[in-house]
């Protein structure tokens, strides 16, 4: 019993000193911050980033950005990209930046918002994305990259992947986004589940050589497209970027009000003219629909849906971290 006791005492007083020597997240207060190290940082007011001024840059692996509520707006007028929270470095395709978490605010104004290079693992959630340039959340040759418990409206696109691999796009409300919602593009092996895109000009589109991408569960209501898999060519006989193919696309609610719901087409960029391939290169099972695009037998007949019971969005609380939102933990 005394042994036992001891090792109780033991346990408690390495776990309370554990406590004691955790590191207070370190503040952050201004743009044109670089994170070289790892750790919690949390932005303690709105930022405004002048024109050639990025906002904060994560060139350091397990860190985790919290915004806590607050707005970084940038000035995009000048004359190189400017991002609210960079993850990695675009010039340096080496430096592998993992496990960076960027969450809990609003970005606003730049030409991306929140932006990962080349890493692996990182997360963002519960970031507003609203009036950027270019994009609101953009992964570039990113791997296992969470976007989740978003909000994206007023963009050019809310939300962007290119050469990505292993994405997960959840959960996420998108709308009155300029382009598209969600744009896959030289993506693999990808979910994009359980997000509702309303009054975007293009809910959820996929371009050439993506594969293996899972796209389920979705609520699209738009003005012009719903989600569209595509390729260039000027014939089927002379293809210049490949359509997209081995994707699954099953289970999502599509109705919009302009062109067609649902679409697997090739577009001619020299007319501007759209023609099917002779083979279905994808599979699309037990979606809800009213118009399609694409060849014959190729998209399956429209199903009625209950969005509750189809929604893929996963039990498992993502967002959860011992660094709590409540500016009374820090």
């Amino acid at each position: 019993m005394k042994r036992l006791l001891g090792c109780a005492v033991a346990s408690t007083l390495v776990l309370v000193a554990g406590v004691a020597l955790a590191k207070p997240p370190v503040p952050i207060s201004e743009c044109g911050t670089v994170i070289t190290e790892p750790g919690k940082y949390r932005v303690t007011q709105d930022l405004f980033c002048e024109p050639d001024q990025q906002g904060i840059e994560v060139l350091a692996s397990d860190v985790t950005v919290n915004l806590k509520g607050h707005t970084i707006t940038c000035d995009a007028s000048g004359e190189i990209p400017v991002g609210a929270v960079l993850v990695g470095d675009y010039f340096d395709p080496d430096l592998v930046v993992d496990n960076v978490w960027v969450k809990n605010g609003t970005i606003s104004g730049c030409d991306d918002g929140v932006i990962f290079f080349y890493g692996q693992s990182g997360k963002a959630t519960k970031i507003t994305a609203t009036g950027n340039v270019e994009r609101g959340i953009t992964v570039f040759e990113a791997k296992d990259t969470l976007i989740k418990n978003n909000v994206g409206f007023g963009n050019w696109q809310a939300i962007a992947t290119f050469d990505g691999i292993g994405s997960e796009i959840k959960g996420n409300v998108l709308y009155d986004n300029f382009d598209v919602a969600i744009a896959l593009e030289g993506e693999t092996d990808s979910l994009v589940a359980c997000n509702t895109s309303e009054r975007d000009f293009f809910g959820v589109r996929i371009g050439p050589f993506s594969s293996g991408n899972v796209v389920r569960g979705n609520h699209i209501s738009n003005g012009a497209w719903g989600i569209g898999l595509y390729g260039f060519g000027a014939t089927p006989e002379q293809i210049f970027l490949p359509m997209a193919s081995g994707n699954l696309i099953e289970k999502n609610i599509v109705q919009v009000s302009g062109v067609v719901d649902l679409a697997e087409g090739m577009g001619n960029p020299f007319t501007g003219d759209l023609f099917v391939l002779p083979e279905c290169l994808n599979a699309w099972m037990k979606n809800q629909y009213v118009s399609a695009f694409g060849p014959v037998d190729c998209i399956a007949p429209p199903v009625e849906l209950d969005y509750d019971d189809v929604c893929a969005l996963d039990d498992d609380d993502d967002d959860s971290d011992s660094d709590s939102d409540s500016d009374s933990e820090d």
